[in-house]
């Protein structure tokens, strides 16, 4: 079971039913991850942010002094700082955190599709899905689709 919270910054406007649908999608995308194991218990934090907020994060852990779309935070890492979800300490698996920035979604764009699919990416970065190739990131792309055309009924 995957829990998903999301938190909305004070100056952040998000759409009508962008937070349940995007809980939706970020448990159906690890849901569909083999790497977890179904009889543990699981959580992700989603949190929208105003653009200063993002530029902030952004320049702090990537050293790039401008807003982005979406940030992951794994919470565990191996010895090696490759993150993946470990063992939990507890009853709950704590995957991480993530940020995602409305603002930087591109104008024209289905805002609520755009949501949930930036939160699903990020999400499987937080159990190790990288795209540091085209193969990588297609994959990456196509199971976040699946999952979000099981979320969003058609006329969304």
């Amino acid at each position: 079971m995957v829990t998903v919270d999301t938190t909305v910054q004070k100056e952040v406007e998000l759409p009508d039913l962008a937070e349940p649908l995007v809980r939706r999608a970020v448990r159906r995308v690890l849901r569909e991850v083999s790497e977890l194991d179904c009889t543990r218990r699981y959580a992700v934090d989603v949190t929208f942010v105003h653009e200063d907020t993002m530029r902030e994060l952004n320049l702090k852990y990537r050293d790039r002094d401008s807003p982005t779309d979406v940030l992951s935070f794994p919470l565990l890492c191996d010895e090696e700082e490759k993150c993946f979800p470990l063992p939990p300490p507890d009853d709950v698996n704590h995957l991480g955190d993530v940020i995602v920035c409305p603002t930087e979604i591109a104008p024209g764009t289905n805002v609520l599709r755009e949501l949930a699919f930036l939160a699903c990416h990020g999400a499987l970065h937080l159990v190790g899905w990288t795209h540091e190739n085209t193969d990588q990131l297609q994959k990456m792309n196509r199971l976040t689709g699946d999952a979000l055309a099981h979320v969003f009924p058609p006329e969304l």
